[in-house]
């Protein structure tokens, strides 16, 4: 199948500002939430294990120690942050998910991560969307996500140098009713796998991917990946940094994919495309790279 490739697009500074600002620090704008299975008055957290909904491992104390009266719970709703894990010991394990759980922002700290069944609802209406992995050692995740219906820009940032995978059951999917769902990924020196379907969901809006790459990606070290039979309808757009897409579905279902140069007001150099559209039998490579005063090109599909 013949990939459609649009004329480059510059991203509007309000939409380049929002997933700017939501691929650096989350701000504690709500509860503040850590993750702490090793019980009250031990300092830090242990091994990640447990059920999301029905273990009371959710804390306010950001040390695990638990003292005087924090507050302890099971489940978590869209107003909160929430950390994996309390302290600075928390190891790799398996959280299991019950039903569907609710957070604004999910930042992993320590410890590789395992999530299993259940739902994400990510996002809320303010304050910062989405998923962010620190110097952990790994992630996988495959609980599937849905997008809340107020958020309209989602982050997914690998911030570290390890790999994150979403697996084939770590779907995203969005919920709006209208208008389109942008899903920020970057601001990594890592790999960031995507191998979930993106979709659009059934209520009516869209989702979109906008894809920000650190130095080391923008250099040719490391790329995103999305490795599903990807559904959703809104654009793609690649600010710089490397992506690969590897299924032709993103190809027929997504409105436009394009390379964008972004204000010096945002990112203090625009970007210019050093790759073209690049195919093999396994996949496709876009990649762009920072170069100073330099303007953007349109992709342009290799023969």
């Amino acid at each position: 199948m013949k990939p459609r490739i649009l004329p480059t697009a510059r991203l509007s500074f309000a939409l380049a500002t929002a997933i700017a600002a939501l691929l650096s620090v989350p701000t504690a704008l709500a509860a503040n939430l850590y993750w702490d299975s090793n019980g009250t008055g031990t300092a830090g957290s242990g091994a990640h294990t447990g059920t999301w909904g029905t273990s009371i491992f959710w804390s306010t104390d950001s040390t695990g120690l638990n003292v005087g009266s924090p507050v302890l719970t099971a489940s978590t709703t869209s107003a909160d942050d929430l950390f994996f894990a309390a302290g600075t010991n928390g190891t790799t394990g398996t959280v299991t998910i019950s039903g569907t759980q609710s957070g604004r922002s999910i930042t992993f700290e320590e410890g590789a991560v395992t999530f299993s069944g259940g739902t994400i609802n990510l996002g809320s209406s303010t304050g910062v969307s989405g998923m962010f992995f620190a110097n952990v050692s790994g992630y996988n995740a495959n609980s599937p996500i849905i997008l809340n219906s107020a958020a309209t820009v989602i982050a997914i940032a690998n911030r570290g140098n390890q790999t994150v995978t979403f697996g084939a059951t770590g779907t995203i999917t969005g919920s709006a009713t209208s208008g389109i769902q942008t899903l920020a990924i970057g601001n990594s020196t890592g790999s960031l796998n995507l191998n979930g379907i993106i979709s659009d969901g059934v209520a009516g809006g869209k989702v979109g991917v906008s894809v920000f790459g650190a130095a080391g990606i923008a250099n040719g070290a490391n790329f995103y990946t999305l490795g599903a039979a990807n559904t959703y309808t809104g654009p793609t757009n690649i600010v710089y940094g490397g992506l690969v897409i590897s299924n032709a579905s993103t190809f027929a279902n997504t409105s436009a994919i394009s390379a964008s140069s972004l204000s010096r007001k945002v990112v203090n150099r625009p970007t210019k495309l050093i790759g073209r559209l690049r195919h093999s039998a396994k996949a496709w490579l876009i990649h762009c790279q920072p170069w100073r005063g330099a303007t953007s090109k349109s992709l342009k599909p290799m023969r």
